[in-house]
């Protein structure tokens, strides 16, 4: 395995975790650094505005303490289609569409540009406390958005 596998493995085991203890499990990112200190970081935000701020305040944190890689888990609105023309018409607003599911999203990324990413979906039972799926890995080997290509 390499580190940013065992980075993942460990961050969607963590996540798993708090989301059973908790019942939700808030924005958060798990870095590493080249001297292998690990630090975790708790990032809330309330709306697009607060998170564009965010991300860009953490891209220049990331590069000042050097970050080698890091792992971003939380929870989203997904949709899932073969439909390119439905997924650009809800761009931004996934969690406007009638058949987004709700998921756990667990994303690792290293400074030379590999990523992994994989999400749990999360069954909320009418009678029941909220479970996860088992963990589901994403095919592509390259994604973009604005919690990407934070190392660059």
């Amino acid at each position: 395995m390499t580190d940013l596998q065992d980075l993942f493995a460990l961050a969607a085991e963590h996540a798993a975790y708090i989301f059973k203890e908790k019942g939700e499990v808030v924005a958060m990112w798990h870095t590493v650094d080249a001297n292998d200190q690990h630090t975790v970081i708790v990032t809330p935000w309330k709306d697009s505005d607060e998170k564009r701020e965010l991300v860009q305040a953490l891209r220049t944190m990331f590069k000042a303490i050097g970050v080698t890689r890091y792992v971003f888990m939380c929870e989203a609105w997904a949709l899932v289609t073969g439909d390119m023309a439905e997924v650009n018409r809800y761009i931004g607003r996934v969690g406007e569409h009638p058949d987004r599911r709700e998921i756990l999203t667990v994303r690792a990324e290293d400074k030379d540009g590999n990523q992994m990413a994989g999400w749990y979906y999360i069954l909320r039972p009418e009678h029941a406390p909220a479970t996860l799926s088992p963990l589901h890995m994403s095919e592509a080997d390259h994604t973009e958005g604005a919690l990407t290509g934070m190392l660059k």
